[in-house]
Parts: C-alpha cells; structure tokens; sequence
C-alpha cells in the first residue's frame, strides 16, 4: 500500500487533469477572497512544488465546508485539493494549537502538558474513567468521543445516558490519544494523520465491536475513511442515527417551542444526512427552518481552527442572528465540533446538541 500522502498526490493529480475549468467551485466559496482566485493558476498552484505565499494564504483561510464539491458537475474533491496544497505550506498558529498532543507518540514535554490538561479538563466520572485506556471490553457497541471527551459540554456523558436508558452494552474510547487523525488531514499534515488512522483503525478491530457511533462530523468522516482504506468491517453511525435506530424504544415529550437547526458541513452537504435529524427534531418540537439550510448551510468554520480567530467570531455571529431570525429560541445541531463553535457566541437563542436534548426530553 503507498503511503496516505502518495496516494493524495495521485488523486489531486489525477482529478486536476479533469477539471473543466468552470470556476463553479470558486463561485460557491463563501470566502470572498475565492471571487478574485483565477481558475487556471489555482491549479497551477495545486500542481506546483512551490506555490506562492498568496495562493498558501488562501489555503488556509479555506472552511473544508465541501461547498466547491457541491458545486462541481465532474465531482471533483475540491476539499481535499485545498488539503494537499496546504500541505505544502507552513501550518498558522491556529492549526498548531489544534493539533497539539494528539495521538500516543508524544515527546517529553507534550506528555507533562497533557497529563497537566487531564487533570485541570478532567471530565465527569462516567467519562474520565474510560480516558486513554487500551483494553476494551466484549461488546458489540462503541462509542467514539477521543478528543471531546474533554468538551465543556456535557454531550458525551447524556449520550451514554440515552444507552444507559436503553439498557444497552457498550465500551468508550476516549482521550487524546485516539484521535481520528482529521484536524491533520484536512490541514494537510498527511504524514502526522495516517499514525492515528493506523492506530485508531487497529484499537478499533483489535475489539469485537461491529458499530461504533460518533457525535462529532469529522470524527465520522475519518471513521468512514479509515474503515474503507484498511479494508475494515465495522459500522460507523452519527449519533443521530444511533438514536433513531432506538427511537421505538425512547418515549420523548414534545414541547410547541420552535426549535431551528444548523446542518453540519460534513454531514449534510458531503454525506447528505440532513433528512434524519430533522425527523427526530420533530418528535420533540416544531422545527422551523433557516434561510441557509440543508446542503445550503452556512459553515461554523471549525476546521480552519483558530487561524484568524476575530472573522470566524464574526462568522458565527452571523449564523446565530440568523437563527434567532426564525423566532425560535432554540438552535440544535448534531455535530460537538458546531456546538463548541456556536455555543459561547450565543446570545438571546440556546445552542443545544441534540444528544442533550433527546435525553432530556426522555420519560424515564
């Protein structure tokens, strides 16, 4: 098998030697600065060993919100084109502080900080106990939280309440060092993200487990991506899906309060799974809609980390006016990586996960 970064390179080539040239794809953009990027020499500068400091720029100002992929009638990975050129730049800031302690190969210093951040972030009992850990127990069930179980959500801990509830069997992975491996590769550190896509896949299909089940997109997609690459058999679910499979069995009030959704980038637009939860939305209250919606949604901006921090505060603030526009006081998504985006914006509207919300509006 080549290597993660050789057999991108084939693809980028490959596909840049198809593109028609259209242009649809800058147009989709929502960067404004995409309007003045010429076609021609945006894949000049894909192609070339050296690209400018401009077109590295405009790299990583880039959302991974799929919205070129969409847009493209030969359904080229524009996402991941701008992937492979930022590889072959100099990460921002931003994207350095995103990827810090991630994975098991940790040098000296990295280790102290992360055993100082796990005893400063330590999460609540049910979830702090499964942290790091490397055995796993027989079961058919896992569920994936790696780097969000340090979320200042409580999202993690009402998931395993919603099993807990169901009387279900399940084991955890959990920490920083089983991480999916996509905040690198949507950076375009190929070579730091396939360890911790060989590692995950291995902690993975060393258990008996045949689903695991996900609350954050990119934790999905680099699910799919790694089950496929390494020819693995195990299922892989958006919590969402994971509840409605158990919907029959969950008794749920509803309320009239108006909620609004926010639809994941990577999940509805490059999964198109923006039908499923809507419908379990509607099991527990009126679902109005945004302007922006569906594959039309508007991007939290998650994976650009926190490169350029004071235009991505705007951005959100953007999408949460939005959502209060509705009437609704309430905005849900399905994705931790939107919830920790939007939350501490929020303002006169509630962010909620929908994991939160359909264990709170259990009958138990």
């Amino acid at each position: 098998m080549n290597s993660l970064a050789e057999d991108i390179k084939q693809q980028v080539e490959s596909e840049i030697s198809s593109c028609r040239n259209c242009k649809k794809c800058l147009l989709a953009c929502p960067l404004p600065e995409s309007k003045g990027i010429d076609i021609f020499h945006l894949n000049r500068e894909i192609l070339s060993e050296r690209p400018t400091h401009a077109m590295l720029d405009f790299a990583f100002l880039c959302y991974s919100c799929g919205a070129c992929n969409d847009s493209c009638s030969e359904h080229l990975r524009r996402d991941l084109h701008m992937a492979y050129l930022r590889s072959k730049g100099r990460l921002p800031k931003g994207f350095t502080n995103l990827l810090h302690w991630r994975g098991r190969s940790l040098g000296p210093i990295d280790k102290v900080l992360y055993s100082l951040k796990r005893i400063k972030d330590r999460p609540v009992d049910s979830i702090a106990r499964h942290l790091d850990k490397t055995e796993f127990k027989d079961t058919d069930l896992l569920f994936y939280f790696a780097c969000y179980a340090y979320s200042p959500s409580n999202i993690p801990e009402k998931t395993l309440g919603i099993a807990d509830h169901l009387g279900l069997d399940y084991d955890v992975i959990a920490g920083y060092s089983h991480c999916c491996g996509w905040p690198h590769f949507l950076a375009g550190d190929f070579d730091r993200a396939e360890p911790l896509f060989i590692d995950l896949f291995n902690t993975i299909t060393n258990t008996t487990a045949k689903t695991v089940v996900t609350g954050c997109a990119e934790c999905y997609k680099a699910l799919k991506f790694i089950r496929d690459r390494y020819a693995g058999s195990f299922k892989v679910l958006t919590t969402t899906e994971w509840i409605t499979a158990h919907q029959k069995k969950l008794k749920l009030t509803k309320s009239t309060e108006p909620i609004t959704f926010h639809d994941s980038c990577q999940l509805s637009r490059l999964e198109d799974k923006a039908d499923v939860p809507r419908a379990l939305v509607k099991k527990m209250a009126s679902l109005v809609e945004m302007e922006a919606n569906r594959r039309e949604t508007r991007c939290c901006g998650g994976m650009r980390a926190g490169h350029e921090p004071e235009r991505l505060n705007i951005l959100r603030q953007n999408r949460l006016t939005e959502a209060k526009s509705t009437g609704a006081k309430m905005m849900v998504t399905e994705c931790i990586t939107c919830y920790e985006k939007y939350h501490p914006h929020a303002k006169d509207i509630k962010v909620r996960d929908l994991s939160e919300l359909v264990y709170d509006r259990l009958k138990k």
